[in-house]
């Protein structure tokens, strides 16, 4: 009976560290779904899209598919320049990314 009590009183005493560690790792980053088209609005298939962040230089990369889309995550609150390497150009855009709800 007394392990069983100490058994309990160990996980009861865990179980709160265990949730702040998932609520403190859930917002560092999120999805984004990403659509290339030009401006006919017609799907940019096979180009890759590259988020450099301003702050740690760190590159995310993305393919798009064969309609021109493709998801990620990136960290919010951060500032990224955006480059999309086409098969015939590129082109740079920046953009901040946060988490405020809409």
């Amino acid at each position: 009976m007394n392990k069983k009590w100490l058994l309990s009183l160990i996980v009861l005493f865990l179980t709160p560290f265990a949730i702040i560690a998932q609520s403190a790792t859930a917002n560092k980053d999120a999805g984004i779904n990403v659509a290339v088209t030009d401006f006919k609005n017609n799907p940019l298939s096979h180009e890759i899209i590259i988020f450099k962040s301003k702050v740690t230089a760190k590159e995310y990369q993305g393919l798009t598919d064969s309609t021109g889309k493709f998801s990620m995550r990136l960290p919010v609150g951060d500032t990224y320049e955006v480059l999309i390497w086409g098969f015939n150009d590129s082109t740079s855009y920046t953009f901040r990314y946060s988490n405020a709800k809409r």
